[in-house]
């Protein structure tokens, strides 16, 4: 079956064939999982998702833009138009006579961003940008203006 220069049936060799075995099963491994996290178009509705930008200074503050298209930082994929933002100023914990209060630290601000999503409901999460979201995850996102890490604190889906 295999001759004395490693050819199976002399013809190939077996090194060669267990290589193209296994570049076949990685194809065939691959080509399944991406058709069965395959998600339609069909099912996407509008939604508003709610992003907290925490701990930023003024300059930050003012390049957050409504308006302004958002997408991924890593992909630079869709994600959304900034159509709200609301400023509060940052509070941090801090011990003060034996107790623990939130106090406001000066110059430092924490942003609630709005988006307008495109949301597709999957069977496992809402998909919005190609990924999933949830409430408490972290984005990282960028703008023409700007970039920055968000938490979703927020996500709702007309006709919810």
């Amino acid at each position: 079956m295999i001759d004395r220069k490693g050819r199976l049936f002399g013809k190939i060799n077996i090194i060669d064939l267990i290589f193209l075995l296994i570049l076949i099963v990685a194809l065939v491994a691959g080509v399944s999982r991406y058709r069965n996290s395959s998600v339609s178009v069909e099912n996407q509705t509008k939604g508003k998702m709610t992003l907290l930008v925490d701990n930023i200074r003024e300059p930050s503050v003012e390049n957050i833009i409504v308006g302004e298209d958002l997408y991924g930082k890593e992909k630079d994929v869709y994600f959304g138009k900034i159509v709200d933002k609301n400023v509060k100023p940052y509070e941090d914990a801090t011990e003060y006579q034996g107790e623990w209060i939130k106090a406001p630290v000066p110059d430092k601000y924490s942003v609630y961003v709005d988006v307008d999503v495109d949301v597709t409901e999957t069977d496992k999460a809402y998909m919005v940008g190609g990924q999933e979201v949830r409430v408490g995850t972290e984005y990282q996102l960028k703008s023409k203006s700007i970039g920055f890490t968000g938490v979703c604190v927020g996500i709702s889906v007309d006709g919810e």
